[in-house]
C-alpha cells in the first residue's frame, strides 16, 4: 500500500489528521494512547517518507482514509453519523496489505418545531457530532482492527474449516482447486 500511494494523495490524506490533532486535545490524546502515533511522526512520514513502522503506517493510513469520508461525507447540506465497523486486515503479498473496512452511515435529523404554537416545542435537540469527535470514535476502532491471518494461524481447526469452505466455493466457480491447494498450503 506505502509503495503505490503517490506523495500528493499521502499529503492530502494525512493532512486532515493534523488538523484534527492541532484542533482537537481529545483526538490528539486518543491516537496517540490508542494507535502509538505521535504528531511528529506523522509530519517526518510526509517529510521522509518512512518514519513510521509499519504497523503505525497502516493505522495512520486507515484514519487517514476514515478521516477523508468522514469529512466528504459531512461536508454536505445534511447531518451525517460516519461509524467504522469492526474491521479486518490480512496479508497476501505481505503482512497486512489489505484491509476490509465496513462503515456505518446514519442521516441526523433535528426533531421538528411548529413554529405555529400549536404543539409543545421540543425542549430535546439532537445534534450532531463534530467530524473531530466521529474521527475520534473511529480511531478507537482502528485500534480494534483484527489481523485475520494471526487468528488463523492461533485456530488451525478454523483455519482448515475455512480453507475447505474457500475450496468448495471455488470449486463452483470452476477455479483450478490445484493451484489453490498450493497457494493455501504455502502459508
Amino acid at each position: 500500500m506505502r509503495e503505490n500511494l503517490d506523495e500528493q494523495t499521502k499529503r492530502k490524506l494525512f493532512a486532515q489528521i493534523l488538523v484534527n490533532i492541532a484542533k482537537s486535545p481529545e483526538f490528539s490524546s486518543a491516537i496517540s494512547e490508542e494507535l502509538g502515533i505521535a504528531k511528529d511522526s506523522i509530519e517526518a512520514e510526509l517529510d521522509t517518507g518512512r518514519q513510521l513502522d509499519e504497523q503505525s503506517w497502516f493505522r495512520a493510513y486507515v484514519l487517514a482514509l476514515s478521516k477523508w469520508l468522514l469529512q466528504y461525507m459531512m461536508g454536505s447540506e445534511y447531518s451525517i453519523a460516519v461509524n467504522l465497523l469492526p474491521s479486518y486486515a490480512y496479508g497476501v503479498h505481505a503482512a497486512s496489505d489489505m484491509v476490509s473496512l465496513a462503515y456505518l452511515m446514519e442521516p441526523v435529523a433535528e426533531p421538528r418545531q411548529d413554529a405555529s404554537g400549536l404543539t409543545k416545542p421540543r425542549s430535546q435537540t439532537t445534534t450532531c457530532l463534530s467530524e473531530s469527535d466521529f474521527g475520534t470514535q473511529i480511531i478507537r476502532r482502528i485500534s480494534e482492527i483484527e489481523d485475520l491471518d494471526h487468528r488463523l494461524d492461533l485456530d488451525r481447526t478454523l483455519k482448515v474449516k475455512m480453507f475447505t469452505k474457500c475450496a468448495k466455493l471455488l470449486a463452483t466457480l470452476q477455479y483450478d482447486l490445484k493451484a489453490y491447494k498450493t497457494f493455501a498450503l504455502a502459508d
